[in-house]
Formats: C-alpha cells, sequence, structure tokens
C-alpha cells in the first residue's frame, strides 16, 4: 500500500518527498518510488487542478556539493565586507529545514531574521539559501500576513522566505511562538502545529529589540 502525498518535505518514516520523482533517505540517497511507501500526487494525476507548480521542488540529479562550492565563491567575489552575513543567512535557512530535529532534542529553534539597508545582498543571500532546496521561486514570499505564514510552516519542512515585508506589525508574536513550536488554534481552521520555520529579510528590525 502506498500513500499519495500533496506537500514536500519530510515524512514520518524519515524518507523526504520533494517533488516528481524525488524520494530521499535522510541521509541523502535517492529512494526509487517502487522502494517508498509514499508516492507524490502529481505522478498519479497530472492535471494542474492536482498539482500545482508552488508545491515541489526543482530538484537537479544527480546531487552534488559541487554548487555550493561555486554558489560560495560566487558569493565571495560579488558580496565582499557582507560574504559573512550572507553565509549565515544561508545556513539559517538550512538549519529551518531541520526545524523538527531541533524541538526534539533542544525545545526550541533559532530564527533567522535578517535586516539592514537597502542594497546589501539581503534578498540575493534569501534566494541563495532557499535554491539549495530548489525552493527559490517556489518558497519566496513578499508581503504576506502573519497568518499565512503560520500556515505555510505547517504544511512542510521547506521553509517559507519572506522579503520586505510591509511592517513588523504581527510578526513579533509568531516569531516567539513559532521558535518555541506552539500550535495555534482557530475555530475555523482547527490547529496548526509548525513542522518549519522562516527567514525574513526586511530594512528594519521584526521584531522589539527587548523581545
Amino acid at each position: 500500500m502506498k500513500y499519495a502525498v500533496s506537500h514536500v518535505g519530510r515524512y514520518s518514516d524519515g524518507t523526504w518527498v520533494l517533488g516528481n520523482n524525488a524520494y530521499f533517505s535522510d541521509d541523502g540517497t535517492p529512494i526509487s518510488i517502487e522502494c517508498t511507501k509514499y508516492v507524490w500526487i502529481g505522478d498519479i494525476y497530472h492535471g494542474k487542478s492536482v498539482e500545482k507548480e508552488s508545491d515541489s521542488c526543482r530538484i537537479t540529479m544527480p546531487l552534488s556539493t559541487d554548487s555550493v562550492a561555486t554558489m560560495l565563491c560566487l558569493l565571495k567575489r560579488t558580496m565582499q565586507h557582507n560574504f559573512f552575513p550572507a553565509v549565515l543567512t544561508i545556513s539559517g535557512t538550512i538549519m529551518a529545514l531541520h526545524f523538527s530535529q531541533f524541538m526534539e532534542t533542544l525545545k526550541s529553534c533559532p530564527i533567522t531574521l535578517v535586516f539592514g539597508s537597502s542594497g546589501t545582498g539581503k534578498t540575493t543571500a534569501l534566494h541563495c539559501g532557499l535554491s539549495l532546496m530548489g525552493a527559490d521561486d517556489t518558497r519566496f514570499y513578499r508581503q504576506v500576513t502573519p497568518a499565512l505564514i503560520t500556515q505555510l510552516g505547517s504544511q512542510t519542512n521547506i521553509p517559507p522566505g519572506v522579503d520586505d515585508p510591509d511592517s513588523k506589525s504581527g510578526f513579533s508574536k509568531i516569531i516567539m511562538d513559532v521558535y518555541g513550536g506552539a500550535k495555534k488554534g482557530t475555530i475555523s481552521r482547527g490547529e496548526t502545529h509548525p513542522i518549519s520555520t522562516f527567514v525574513i529579510s526586511s530594512n528594519f528590525p521584526t521584531v522589539d529589540q527587548q523581545s
């Protein structure tokens, strides 16, 4: 028996489903569709009403770390004195991918908040971090509400990247809640439980300094 799944990410047995014919073990070993109990719903139905482009990651096979080395060399050349903040942004994006493991061991997971003047490479670094998961287009957002961030973080382990929010209104609370893995419950939507954090880049601090 196989389970049809429509959200990318890590499932309870450690299998990562990242979209069309993209199944991996926890150590990154590819798994054939015959050897996994999951099947991406787009492999069954190819209609756009069932499979949306935004649901999957763009994975290039075979997997390789060569692209990471190339990206870092280019970043060092272009970012110059902002290279190390860019590396921290990328690292924080990857860390968000393992939110569930952080919660299991530490009961909290740091959230990457990037802020600074315009033109310092914040958006570029955010795109680079998401690109390592094949999600630089599908998980990149602008002008989203904290409620949508909560919903996105409960659907998949792939973290959303939020660029240039209009204001910090509402973000301080959701940042503190997700840091501790808090559930959110409403009458209309029921409970949502985070399985990923998010990365925010902005021209201003998105949390109160005292918080």
